[in-house]
């Protein structure tokens, strides 16, 4: 995957090294899927500016930025306080990684047959007897993902 490609619709920044990756791999106690790492490594995190995902279902969503080191910490923290306060846990199945707007975030799955594949987590549609209910499924992939970026929502 080349981010080059995508400028335009996404404004690159500084990239992280793989140093602060393996840091924070090992400060979180997870493995980040190697596409993830490769984004990460040409931009730590992005400004989205085709801010409207399209969804197999031709229904859209926002996507107002994706993550870098730092923000995936503090909502991996924000999280955490969510799962506390409502008694489910599954952060150490979904990562994540950008901003859809609201109460959501946009994650990346990090184990089992969720790995690698994008979803909105939508923590305000818990459900107690599926918690994997709160998932919408965005994309097979980071690359998918940028690919289904559109300017505008032919809805408006």
């Amino acid at each position: 995957m080349q981010l080059k490609k995508y400028e335009g619709r996404i404004v690159l920044l500084d990239r992280a090294n793989e140093s602060d990756i393996s840091e924070f791999e090992q400060d979180f106690r997870l493995s980040m899927p190697e596409e993830l790492k490769i984004f990460l490594l040409q931009s730590n995190g992005c400004g989205v500016l085709w801010q409207y995902i399209l969804l197999n279902d031709n229904s859209f969503e926002l996507c107002i930025s994706l993550f870098g080191l730092t923000e995936i910490s503090f909502a991996i923290d924000n999280i955490k306080k969510i799962e506390a306060e409502y008694h489910y846990y599954f952060s150490d199945v979904i990562l994540p990684i950008g901003d859809p707007g609201g109460a959501r975030y946009l994650g990346i799955g990090l184990k089992g047959e969720y790995k690698g594949k994008i979803y909105i987590m939508h923590y305000q549609d818990y459900d107690y007897e599926n918690l994997f209910s709160m998932l919408t499924f965005v994309a097979s992939s980071i690359e998918e993902l940028l690919n289904r970026l559109v300017i505008e929502c032919p809805n408006n």
